[in-house]
């Protein structure tokens, strides 16, 4: 016997009196944490988890969430992120970007596409699909735009002024002229010429010199 009774540890407790050892202290319940000398166990707050016998709570990490009393982190489900520590719920991935199981930021589709509108949105193949001939989309884009005067935009252009098969276009070659949005070039029209690229507008086109003549179209 003593006169100064000891605390059960911290992760037990022991609601009732007479014990005599420290195995007679109960281990905390998972979903609940114990401090040292508890009488009873406490719930653990949403946003952090408690495995059986906790002395105290630890936070929810990213890509997982936790809601009130978790015994465990939960893996963040496929189609959704969890972006922060102590993340009670999960958010849902947005039209344009896809979520892979346990994220804690969605991806965005690539440069060249934009988002399919599917609500499973997890697998990139599902999730995103190419911009159609005459527009492009850049990084973190939910929607295809044309393409700049004086360039070509093929299917699954990466940018507004494309000018290699790497982005997808080139830019408007001399004897055409290229209006926003083209997918092929309009070529001069008879008695005018262009020894310029990039040409956007139809009056780029210039007309033949005093006694020169042009007897065909997309003259240079």
């Amino acid at each position: 016997m003593t006169d100064d009774p000891i605390p059960c540890e911290a992760g037990t407790y022991r609601n009732e009196t007479g014990a005599t050892d420290k195995e007679q202290c109960w281990s905390c319940p998972a979903g609940f944490f114990c401090g040292e000398g508890a009488q009873t166990f406490t719930p653990c707050d949403a946003g952090y988890y408690c495995k059986e016998g906790s002395k105290v709570q630890k936070a929810c990490t990213k890509g997982t969430y936790c809601p009130a009393m978790s015994e465990k982190e939960i893996t963040c489900p496929q189609g959704y992120f969890c972006p922060n520590y102590r993340t009670t719920i999960y958010s849902k991935c947005e039209n344009g970007t896809f979520c892979g199981e346990g994220q804690s930021a969605p991806t965005p589709c690539p440069k060249g596409q934009f988002g399919t509108g599917i609500t499973f949105n997890y697998l990139e193949v599902d999730s995103c699909i190419p911009c159609g001939q005459g527009e492009y989309s850049d990084s973190d884009s939910n929607s295809c735009k044309p393409c700049e005067a004086g360039y070509i935009c093929f299917q699954g252009a990466t940018t507004s002024r494309p000018n290699s098969p790497e982005q997808n276009g080139q830019i408007c070659d001399p004897g055409f002229y290229c209006p926003a949005g083209s997918t092929t070039g309009i070529a001069c029209q008879v008695g005018t010429y262009s020894n310029e690229k990039g040409n956007g507008q139809r009056n780029q086109c210039k007309q033949c010199p005093r006694n020169t003549y042009g007897n065909a179209v997309a003259l240079t």
